[in-house]
């Protein structure tokens, strides 16, 4: 067991020295400070605030609510400036407040390497629980698993582990690739995502494609699904870059696989893009080759973000309802709390995406 007699034997301190680190106290030199921190790092050390009081409350959890509530994010999201996901957050805080509660942090997946910030997310007896946007990895869930009883993930559906609300990203896909077969067209194309291990988000919608192509008997060519082409560079990118240098990345990688699909269509087709900004990259440069859009190629993106509308001509999506990802999960969590409701089982909620059309298709 992680203790903190264990890290004060490995730095080769006393107790007291790294009680007085964990407690932020400038009596200790910054050279055995700094390797106190690493190992604390290294280990994965979480303070242990008082442990019975989880199962304190867990007994009491409907008349005992502190009515705080802590949020956790992927650090690619620069989260105040994402379309996506800070629309996801305004539904949280709206419904939030309006039962009276309190967002307590925020931090990102990463901040949680930081000893202080992890002292202060564990520190569960002043939060009822987290809420978490995204994917998490899985050493980190285990460890808030320990701590919490109640976490809902927001967008992702976390194998069975924690209550989710995720978008049904099936039914509006599936509802556009059909539109399009319908409206005459019989030759696709998939422009983003990951070919290799592709997430829940990817597979979805890549799901969707396959399916409809096998469904309406359409020919399934594989040069035509146009994947990022160094996948680790373009996910490390999407990590550390921001959000607005990460959407022109993505404008510039649908303006360059534009080409491509000119070059390889036998004819009029379509272009279902991984999101909006792929589609606005592959717009832009169908407009410099003098190509109608949507008489010859149609362009469908994913999401429904704001440039959807600048774009020309406007584009096409698949809509993702935001922030009712973000009211509805915030609502199960507060009933969640409010019932001490927590079952061997795991609730899955799922929100519809849709079909939105614009002039691109």
């Amino acid at each position: 067991m992680n203790t903190i007699k264990n890290i004060a034997k490995l730095a080769g301190v006393s107790v007291g020295s790294v009680s007085n680190v964990l407690n932020n106290k400038s009596s200790v030199k910054p050279q055995i400070r700094n390797t106190i921190l690493q190992i604390i790092n290294d280990t994965g050390y979480i303070p242990n605030n008082k442990a019975r009081a989880l199962a304190r409350r867990t007994k009491n959890a409907g008349n005992n609510l502190t009515r705080q509530v802590g949020i956790l994010f992927p650090v690619s999201l620069h989260i105040f400036s994402n379309p996506y996901f800070g629309l996801i957050l305004e539904g949280l805080r709206e419904t939030l407040i309006a039962s009276q509660f309190s967002i307590a942090f925020m931090y990102s997946f990463n901040e949680m390497e930081d000893p202080f910030i992890r002292a202060k997310i564990f520190d569960h007896e002043q939060y009822d629980g987290i809420i978490i946007l995204g994917a998490i990895e899985a050493k980190k869930l285990a460890s808030l698993r320990q701590y919490y009883q109640h976490l809902v993930n927001i967008y992702n559906y976390q194998q069975d582990e924690i209550d989710s609300v995720c978008p049904d990203r099936i039914p509006g896909c599936m509802s556009a690739m059909q539109y399009l077969i319908d409206h005459g067209h019989r030759e696709f194309f998939f422009s983003g995502g990951y070919k290799t291990e592709p997430a829940e988000f990817d597979k979805e919608r890549l799901d969707a494609f396959f399916a409809a192509h096998k469904k309406n008997h359409l020919e399934l060519r594989k040069d035509h699904i146009l994947a990022y082409g160094n996948e680790k560079k373009f996910h490390e990118m999407s990590i550390a870059t921001p959000q607005a240098e990460m959407d022109n990345a993505l404008i510039d990688f649908g303006y360059k696989k534009a080409i491509d699909v000119l070059t390889l269509r036998r004819g009029k087709c379509a272009v279902f893009c991984h999101n909006d900004y792929i589609a606005c990259g592959m717009l832009r440069y169908f407009n410099k080759a003098n190509i109608a859009v949507p008489e010859e190629i149609a362009v469908l993106g994913y999401n429904d973000d704001a440039v959807c509308t600048i774009c020309n001509p406007p584009l096409s999506t698949i809509a993702v309802p935001k922030k009712e990802l973000g009211i509805i999960g915030a609502k199960h969590f507060i009933n969640s709390l409010k019932l001490n409701d927590k079952s061997e089982m795991p609730v899955r909620i799922t929100v519809n995406t849709y079909f939105l059309r614009r002039a691109s298709c």
